[in-house]
């Protein structure tokens, strides 16, 4: 099971993760400053190069979509604010952290050198051993309700029962998700607007992942079955003049190049299913497996996030 935690700064979400990792990096150079205290010539040198390592791999980390989804890159350079850099990126960062810390060493005086090699490495080891601990260990904890079980109540977070609902598709149709009851399949909800610049980065990713879904694709076939729903919060939209709701959605794929995404697309017209799952950070992905939601993800996700956690 899945829960992202994150903090939400206006349309940006940080993951909890993150806030993690800067925490023990300032711990880190608090140490550091400690234990060099007297040799400041030194202490500067490896905080300097500490920092400049840091903002590599953070740099790395965020463009590492250049890598995992360069076409959604190409259609909006802004992507780059918005896409995870997932695994790819963390290994991206750390070689490119890894670059400057070697470099910063060699760069070293030889009489400091040493000195200076054994800061880093300090450094390096609360960073990797906290950040990474944590983030590790964090998955592991339990939601608060106890998780999943016969008796799970109706909900919106992990191992809750799934409130079931029915909205208008653009094609006018009313659609079901059968979210509550217990059956087989997996069923991706991906709630959106069209005036969330996340959610435009994050679009071209849902759509992949919609076309791969369609009976012939040459993606290998999910077992069992997926249904994607993309809710539009359909009552924070502005309107779209004379054009109803749907086809100002219609509009809007198609001046993205996200057709692919139409025939999944649920219009919240008065924001019930936003309320009833709480929405508060857009876009938000929600996955729900046996009438069970396994994963709450706040913030963009890719394709290759999508079909992962669906084959769990």
């Amino acid at each position: 099971m899945s829960r992202s935690l994150i903090v939400q700064l206006g349309p940006l979400t940080i993951p909890f993760p993150w806030l993690l990792f800067l925490l023990f990096a300032l711990a880190g150079a608090a140490l550091v400053a400690v234990l060099l205290g007297r040799r400041r010539e030194v202490r500067k040198r490896v905080l300097d190069v500490g920092s400049n390592a840091l903002l590599a791999y953070f740099v790395g980390w965020k463009l590492s979509p250049l890598l995992t989804a360069f076409d959604s890159v190409v259609r909006s350079p802004l992507s780059l604010l918005y896409l995870p850099g997932g695994a790819v990126g963390i290994l991206v960062g750390i070689a490119a952290a890894a670059v400057v810390l070697s470099a910063g060493i060699l760069r070293t005086d030889r009489p400091a050198r040493a000195r200076a090699a054994v800061g880093m490495g300090l450094w390096t080891a609360v960073v990797l051993v906290g950040a990474g601990g944590s983030w590790l260990l964090l998955p592991m904890v339990p939601p608060l309700d106890g998780g999943p079980s016969a008796s799970a109540p109706i909900g919106n977070q992990v191992g809750d029962r799934a409130p079931a609902f029915t909205l208008a598709s653009l094609a006018d149709v009313a659609v079901t998700v059968p979210a509550s009851d217990g059956s087989s399949g997996t069923t991706v909800l991906n709630f959106w607007a069209t005036w969330c610049p996340p959610c435009r980065s994050e679009l071209p990713e849902i759509a992949s992942f919609a076309g791969s879904l369609r009976p012939g694709s040459t993606a290998k076939p999910l077992s069992p079955p997926v249904r994607l729903y993309a809710v539009n919060l359909t009552s924070s939209e502005s309107g779209g003049g004379s054009r109803t709701p749907a086809g100002s959605i219609r509009d809007f794929l198609d001046k993205m190049g996200a057709q692919e995404l139409a025939p999944h697309v649920l219009l919240d017209v008065d924001g019930a299913v936003q309320r009833e799952y709480a929405i508060s950070a857009v876009p938000t992905t929600i996955v729900i497996k046996g009438g069970r939601i396994i994963a709450v993800h706040p913030g963009v996700v890719t394709a290759s996030w999508l079909h992962q956690v669906t084959r769990q």
